[in-house]
């Protein structure tokens, strides 16, 4: 996802043809989908999102939580995934997810969380980032 060989472009399925991923409604709507975690390297890139990869078209979704770049399967990010998960039951969903989940291992072998919001205004993803949590 994101790689930058494909332009910063995701690709998703096969059924669809593009570069989109389809999240709340997808493209038939009917989903409640809130939030979505993907603990993948490379899973919320900014350029895929800035050239149109992710697409809400439900109303519904307000957050999008992943890597930039790598993310390592350990024990220590275990840990740190279990804290992420109690401290944002009801509050902190974003800022939890980028303390929580951001290691620094050396040279260009970081494991950078991110976090897109999604909201009609700057309030309201600002919202979603400091006061959303995993119970709303």
């Amino acid at each position: 996802m994101g790689r930058g060989t494909d332009q910063c472009k995701l690709y998703i399925g096969k059924d669809y043809s593009g570069n989109d991923a389809w999240w709340g409604g997808g493209q038939s709507g009917g989903s409640d989908l809130n939030i979505a975690i993907i603990d993948t390297c490379q899973s919320v890139h900014k350029c895929v999102w800035a050239g149109g990869g992710y697409r809400n078209n439900s109303g519904s979704f307000g957050a999008l939580l992943g890597f930039h770049g790598e993310s390592y399967d350990s024990s220590t990010h275990t840990g740190n995934f279990e804290d992420f998960v109690d401290m944002s039951r009801y509050d902190g969903l974003g800022l939890n997810w980028v303390t929580e989940m951001t290691e620094f291992y050396g040279v260009n072998e970081d494991e950078c969380a991110t976090v897109v919001t999604i909201g009609s205004t700057s309030s309201d993803r600002n919202n979603i980032y400091n006061n959303g949590g995993l119970q709303d």
